[in-house]
């Protein structure tokens, strides 16, 4: 329930997770949303698995990043780079990247 007070603080849950919105603290907002899962009698989803349920890989930014670096200094060849990098837009697309960016958080103007 969000209204009721949320345990010792004496402060709603919309309280609290409009703060961790407002200070952009993604780990504490997807926190209140496992906890809503959990009470409401969902299991949660796996957080950080290295194969999504499908079978296929999944990816954090940091990896991404990783690659693309590794790329850029010689150190993956171009056609796996290619092959590596499809997957990873393959993986945006089907919600296998563990910790993707807030929508509009991170990105730069041009």
């Amino acid at each position: 329930m969000v209204g009721r007070p949320y345990e010792l603080s004496g402060r709603s849950r919309e309280q609290h997770l409009n703060d961790a919105m407002a200070r952009g603290d993604a780990a504490r907002v997807a926190s209140f949303f496992r906890g809503f899962l959990r009470e409401a009698g969902q299991p949660p989803q796996p957080q950080h698995a290295s194969q999504a349920p499908t079978g296929k890989r999944t990816y954090t930014r940091a990896q991404i990043e990783q690659a693309s670096r590794d790329y850029l200094r010689g150190r993956i060849p171009e056609a796996e780079y290619q092959k590596l990098s499809a997957d990873m837009h393959a993986a945006v697309n089907e919600n296998r990247i563990s910790d993707p960016p807030m929508r509009g958080i991170g990105k730069t103007r041009v």
